[in-house]
């Protein structure tokens, strides 16, 4: 996977897990990885994790060793919604942290030895492979609930649609009213925000707006008026989604970027977005890859420049399909990360 690495040599990727871990935030990780070992690129080990005494499905940190035929690379992927949340264990033993949530400000709160460490890992979505049964299922992982999390996600494949098919001139935008005692996070302002541009969307495009609040008891409690009357269920809702131009997304919980945008990307939406605080490893940029809006109208009007320009809809659906491609697609997601960490390696070696 890299000029420096003789061509023959496969590279060893040996990850540990266990119960606590949650397979359904690490997915996606764990997807790329089982395509990369299915096409021979990585071979790829999962080991039990040693001493495992975690709460079940309590960590959405993995740790790794990656090597090439050397000494063994430690790193770890940190899926994490928090982004001034750092894992013990993949901040203390590992050479490397990728983290979804990599926000510059809160790595001061690191030492300066370990801020090095860490380097954005991207966006992070629910999805699996179908060969990752394969690799799970060996006894020894005690995986139970941890697994059944896995298996009950979509193959990667189903989200995704070229920017070539055609959809209808119309906007998607279905998401969650949060409870306050289901999260740490202020929700008042995340559900009030999004209740605004649901009530803001519908008014200014009758028939062409479709979405609304999951009907969850806490939606159906405060929200009444605006909830879905669509599918809801991932393997109806993917779908229904699909057939739309634009996605519609708002900043997800602890200000992390929420499972809709990667997904909107592999289905070639337009997508129009609150601003996005996260960095990642290739920049996701307003007006190439997405429409950024700060207010309910400003959403409003940028949903109307997409629907009233065709030329402008197509340019985004085939940017977010290429940046989607090459920097979200679970296989080459994982092996950009995988070569960014032999780099590190290369790095380390000739310092030595």
């Amino acid at each position: 996977m890299s000029a420096s690495r003789p061509p023959e040599r496969t590279l060893t990727v040996t990850c540990h897990v266990g119960p606590s871990h949650d397979l359904y935030h690490l997915s996606h990780v764990l997807t790329g990885l089982c395509e990369l070992a299915t096409s021979g690129r990585i071979d790829l080990r999962l080991l039990p994790t040693d001493g495992d005494g975690g709460q079940p499905l309590e960590s959405a940190a993995l740790v790794a060793e990656v090597s090439d035929g050397g000494e063994p690379l430690p790193i770890s992927f940190d899926v994490s919604d928090r982004s001034g949340d750092f894992h013990p264990a993949a901040i203390n033993s590992c050479s490397i942290c990728f983290k979804r949530s990599f926000y510059r400000p809160h790595l001061d709160r690191l030492p300066v030895g370990v801020k090095t460490a860490v380097l954005p890992f991207g966006m992070n979505y629910g999805c699996r492979s179908a060969a990752g049964e394969r690799f799970l299922r060996p006894a020894g992982l005690r995986l139970d609930e941890s697994l059944n999390r896995y298996l009950s996600v979509l193959p990667f494949e189903e989200f995704e649609q070229r920017p070539n098919v055609p959809v209808e001139s119309s906007i998607v935008f279905q998401t969650r009213a949060w409870a306050p005692e289901s999260t740490s996070d202020n929700v008042e302002d995340v559900n009030e925000s999004r209740a605004r541009i649901i009530r803001e969307l519908r008014k200014a495009f009758p028939g062409r707006f479709h979405g609304g609040f999951v009907p969850n008891l806490y939606a159906r409690q405060n929200y009444a008026d605006l909830l879905t009357p669509y599918p809801d269920l991932l393997h109806q809702y993917v779908p229904f989604s699909k057939r739309h131009l634009i996605g519609v997304s708002t900043r997800g919980l602890h200000q992390s970027v929420p499972f809709k945008i990667p997904e909107y990307l592999a289905a070639s939406h337009a997508i129009v977005s609150e601003p996005l605080r996260c960095e990642f490893p290739v920049p996701f940029q307003d007006s190439d890859h997405f429409l950024q809006f700060e207010t309910t109208d400003g959403c409003v009007a940028q949903c109307d420049r997409i629907l009233s320009d065709a030329s402008l809809a197509q340019e985004l659906r085939e940017a977010g399909w290429r940046y989607y491609s090459s920097e979200v697609r679970p296989a080459q997601h994982l092996a950009a990360l995988l070569e960014r960490a032999m780099a590190v390696s290369t790095e380390l070696h000739s310092r030595r």
